[in-house]
């Protein structure tokens, strides 16, 4: 017999190998491929669970997802003065009345609240509400000095120092913690905060004080800047899910790049009011 009749023969064996070698690479690809998918769904699944639904204010944040237990605090309305002119009212309810501390006008985007049930340092439980906060220099770049706008993050981190009565450390200032949210690797592309926590404040509320954590999330696109302020009352049960939320809230967190233009579209402020931000 011949080579050509040897490899005549061998021709459909060598055929079936490959056929099955191929086939199982295929089947391989598409299992890794099914769990993918259904890994990714069961993200989608798991952020529906948790956080409440989609929210923007259609110039600066362009999504966020709090976490599902919290509740906007609506703006205060305007109101018409004698003059014919949209005058804020005196009280903004989004403002932190717990604390000696009011946020520029222009720069509150919005705030959340919400009830949690917390142990008493006498273990005793009982409600206290907890908060979130959203603040950006975006109004800022139509203000009477834009260059302010860039040193935003900067004060604001000293706002809120003075308020607590504790500062953050100045080489915190200049090498602030970074989180990335989600982690790399993730369905979504990572962002990168910086982290300022600061001491527990403890604030006392119908003859009962709790100490609160307040931590503020930073982020930057351009040159708008914005906060992410977290304020939690100490001893939350943990059927809350706040350390699985918090991280959630803040991969849905995204905001424009686009700094409104003097005059133009998005250029006016609401009624009352180098990129290096330190």
């Amino acid at each position: 017999m011949s080579l050509f009749d040897l490899l005549a023969l061998k021709k459909p064996l060598l055929l079936g190998a490959l056929t099955l070698t191929f086939v199982g690479c295929g089947a391989e690809q598409y299992e890794q491929r099914l769990r993918q998918s259904k890994d990714y769904f069961n993200y989608l699944e798991k952020i529906e669970q948790n956080l409440g639904p989609k929210w923007s204010d259609g110039r600066i944040v362009d999504l966020m997802r709090v976490p599902k237990q919290f509740q906007q605090i609506p703006a205060p309305v305007p109101v018409k003065n004698e003059n014919g002119e949209d005058e804020l009212p005196a009280v903004d309810p989004r403002q932190p009345d717990y604390l000696n501390l009011i946020f520029p006008h222009e720069q509150l985007v919005a705030a959340w609240e919400a009830p949690f049930m917390v142990d008493g340092a006498d273990g005793t439980a009982g409600t206290r509400k907890g908060y979130i906060y959203v603040l950006s220099n975006y109004w800022m770049f139509v203000g009477e000095d834009p260059a302010e706008a860039l040193k935003f993050l900067g004060k604001m981190v000293q706002l809120v120092g003075d308020a607590l009565d504790n500062h953050i450390p100045p080489n915190k200032l200049e090498a602030p913690d970074v989180e990335l949210h989600p982690k790399p690797g993730r369905y979504l592309p990572a962002q990168s905060y910086s982290v300022f926590s600061y001491q527990p404040k403890a604030i006392t509320d119908r003859d009962d004080t709790t100490n609160y954590t307040f931590t503020m999330y930073a982020k930057q696109n351009g040159n708008i800047q914005a906060i992410v302020l977290v304020v939690l009352p100490d001893r939350i049960s943990s059927q809350e899910k706040l350390v699985e939320r918090i991280p959630m809230m803040l991969e849905s967190f995204h905001i424009t790049k686009n700094e409104p233009k003097p005059g133009g579209q998005g250029g006016t402020a609401p009624a009352g009011g180098s990129s290096n931000p330190f």
